[in-house]
């Protein structure tokens, strides 16, 4: 299955850059390499595009940094044409720029994002019942006051299932608002949808684009990109794991607006997960945004 999704990821990547081969122009090179990757909806289900490095190199510039870094890409093909460094002089140091001035990458106020060893996450209500028992209690004995007086973000899917049972089992304290992955129905899916509960008010955001082919019943949600969260009075854009990885926060995240992202690798024992955060971070320098990562790691 990896090796099949490899070659297909591969061969679609080289047929939408071929062009690139063909072009005269260096800053037409440099579209082909950069822009097919990332424009829907093959951009949303292509992993690492190269547009992210964007938020490295021009990091706060927004979709600005899209065409600065398109920009960058055709000068180094310049230099090499014409054996000069001089076409690389304006953007490195327009680069310069903007890393001496972006602001560094924080957790959004009054957020604490939980990252801990997970189990495979639970597919039926006995599981989900037990998962609500464990997370509960961890949240009560946490006793932290970003806990019990703020918001408390725990991992993709953890929760399973949810249902009014299970949210009765969390116990949570009457001041914390709890951002949790788990599933629920939709009208618009024949199956229970993965997504982000916010507890205690029972509010869920289904997320936008599932894994291609890994996650073959869950649906993609594409009307609901660019919308935002409202989660305890304020305004954050939501990430759910495999999100993160793809183009799908150039076109979903807003300039400054706070990032939760819910991410679940209890799968994941060579560090593949550290690629969806790097990009994460990618994307959230971009926009100058607040990022807040809540990750399951594998249990030991």
């Amino acid at each position: 299955m990896a090796i099949t999704l490899w070659l297909i990821y591969g061969t679609v990547c080289t047929v939408s850059t071929w062009p690139a081969l063909r072009s005269r122009s260096t800053l037409e090179r440099a579209c082909w390499l950069f822009i097919p990757l990332s424009l829907p909806p093959l951009g949303l289900a292509m992993v690492a595009p190269p547009l992210a490095g964007a938020g490295w190199w021009y990091p706060g510039a927004g979709v600005t940094g899209i065409a600065l870094i398109i920009w960058l890409a055709g000068a180094m093909a310049r230099a090499l044409d014409v054996h000069s460094t001089r076409p690389l002089i304006a953007p490195l140091l327009l680069s310069l720029a903007f890393n001496a001035v972006a602001p560094t990458t924080h957790v959004p106020a009054g957020v604490h994002a939980v990252s801990l060893p997970v189990e495979q996450p639970p597919t039926d209500l006995k599981g989900a019942l037990e998962a609500s028992l464990h997370y509960g209690q961890m949240l009560r004995s946490q006793g932290s006051s970003a806990s019990q007086n703020g918001m408390t973000v725990i991992p993709e899917n953890v929760l399973g299932p949810v249902s009014t049972g299970s949210i009765g089992l969390l116990q949570l304290p009457r001041t914390m608002t709890l951002v949790a992955g788990g599933f629920a129905p939709v009208p618009w899916a024949d199956s229970p949808q993965k997504g982000v509960w916010i507890l205690p008010a029972r509010i869920f955001y289904p997320a936008i684009e599932p894994i291609p082919f890994v996650e073959p019943r869950l649906h993609p949600h594409w009307s609901a990109i660019g919308r935002t969260a409202k989660i305890a009075g304020r305004t954050y854009s939501l990430l759910v794991c495999f999100e993160a990885a793809a183009s799908l926060p150039l076109y979903h995240l807003h300039y400054r607006t706070p990032v939760l992202l819910l991410g679940n690798g209890w799968w994941d024992r060579h560090g593949i997960m550290d690629i969806e955060t790097s990009l994460a971070k990618a994307w959230a320098r971009l926009y100058a945004a607040p990022l807040a990562i809540s990750r399951g790691e594998p249990m030991l």
